[in-house]
């Protein structure tokens, strides 16, 4: 399938059309999905376009992204028509390469700003102005990016010069992100706060761009700083993660992903701790009292998802109750059929989290909850363990073959749970009554 990359374009996109067509009409003929794969024209690469180079990091699909700090994608189209028509042959000599790309954008920042805020003052064009970009969004986005144009060349300039990926803001660093504010503001003022999500754009935690913004506002606590034009920034942060934690919901119809709830909880644990150190936030505050509200939501999803575990463990690995010699009741893991798939990557994956939230526990709120849950978890896979090595024992040839899937799924429970230590042990400790039923039945 490679040389179908090295295709000219015209070609590959005739082909694509082709292939995609006798696959919409259920021709198997040949790997349909494959070829197109290998067809499909790849996506532009935004930060080379001449109109939205500047504003490709704040671009998204999503299209309940915070409006402060993101332009949807479906607004580049309507803003394109939009600047060919106001500034053409501006259009046309930036890409002939008549003039230089970065200082042309300033210059058709400036032609675009010029008739755009005058069709938005407009009271009898003004509606159907904003219909162009599809919405008052779309005419925002449009004035977003006109205000990342009128910055040129002074932006692109600044953040060259700065790392790409920011892993620590040091005092170097901040002096660099201080003079990379000053020079764009200095330019096109209406464009500081644009900077300031490209800025974020760049770094290793969003939360970090409140030691910039703290620092070029000169206010210390989150009294001072919520009446700054920074302000949406901490309210996009707690919206961030405010959404964190609501992807820390458990949904019965839905599978759980340890990963994802581990990522939620890194980003919800980043931004709150984040936002405490920098700004000290106080409880009194209208942020602290959002805070607190995120950090209540995130111990109740937790605990909930703490408490299922020993639930969904006992469903995972079920018991009978049975009658040993001399009619003494016991429990017994009932292997009469084979592990239900859903059921037992539910419990494995509860497990996983179960062990893995650990570190985030103090800090939203549900640690004692999830001591407790972890005990009981545990006991129940250590009795449930205990009873499934004696029925090794006692198992002939052909009750091993029906033992495989419950002592794999076991393992994998244990694993999941209480580590590659305790999982060493209960293998060894399986192998031996399999090594010693073998010998009984010999």
């Amino acid at each position: 399938m490679a040389f179908l990359g090295t295709l000219p374009a015209d070609m590959a996109g005739k082909l694509y059309e082709a292939c995609d067509a006798a696959r919409q009409n259920g021709d198997d003929s040949l790997p349909f999905d494959l070829i197109c794969d290998a067809l499909r024209p790849a996506e532009p690469d935004l930060s080379e376009h001449i109109l939205f180079g500047p504003a490709a990091p704040l671009v998204t699909e999503d299209a309940g992204a915070p409006a402060a700090g993101a332009i949807l994608k479906s607004s580049l189209e309507p803003f394109e028509a939009f600047a060919r028509s106001a500034a053409g042959a501006i259009v046309s000599d930036l890409e002939s390469g008549a003039r230089s790309r970065i200082a042309g954008r300033g210059v058709l920042g400036a032609a675009l700003v010029e008739v755009f805020d005058a069709k938005m003052e407009d009271p009898d064009g003004r509606n159907a102005f904003i219909k162009m970009f599809g919405g008052e969004r779309g005419a925002a986005d449009a004035r977003k990016m006109i205000t990342l144009l009128c910055a040129e060349p002074e932006l692109s300039e600044n953040l060259y010069d700065l790392p790409d990926y920011i892993k620590d803001i040091d005092d170097d660093m901040l002096a660099a992100l201080r003079a990379c504010h000053e020079a764009v503001v200095a330019k096109e003022p209406r464009a500081e706060l644009l900077l300031m999500f490209l800025l974020m754009e760049r770094l290793d935690q969003h939360w970090m761009i409140l030691r910039v913004a703290k620092a070029i506002s000169n206010k210390q606590d989150d009294l001072l700083f919520s009446r700054t034009e920074f302000s949406v920034i901490g309210e996009m942060l707690l919206d961030e993660a405010a959404e964190a934690v609501r992807r820390l919901q458990l949904d019965s119809r839905t599978a759980v992903e340890p990963d994802k709830v581990i990522g939620a909880l890194d980003g919800f644990a980043a931004i709150t701790q984040g936002m405490t150190r920098e700004l000290g936030i106080r409880k009194d505050g209208e942020w602290g009292k959002r805070l607190h509200k995120i950090r209540h939501d995130a111990a109740s999803n937790m605990e909930d998802m703490c408490r299922e575990t020993p639930d969904a463990i006992d469903k995972a690995l079920p018991l009978r109750r049975v009658k040993l010699d001399g009619n003494i009741p016991a429990n017994r893991p009932d292997t009469s059929r084979k592990p239900k798939p859903e059921i037992a990557e539910r419990a494995v994956a509860l497990c996983d989290v179960l062990r893995r939230c650990r570190s985030h526990a103090n800090a939203a709120a549900f640690a004692s909850a999830r001591v407790r849950m972890f005990e009981e978890a545990e006991r129940r896979l250590d009795d449930y363990s205990a009873s499934l090595i004696d029925v090794i024992h006692e198992a002939g040839a052909e009750e091993m073959q029906n033992l495989k899937p419950w002592i794999a799924l076991t393992g994998r429970a244990i694993l999941a749970l209480s580590g590659e230590d305790s999982h060493a042990v209960f293998q060894r400790r399986a192998s031996a009554a399999a090594g010693k039923s073998s010998q009984d039945a010999a």
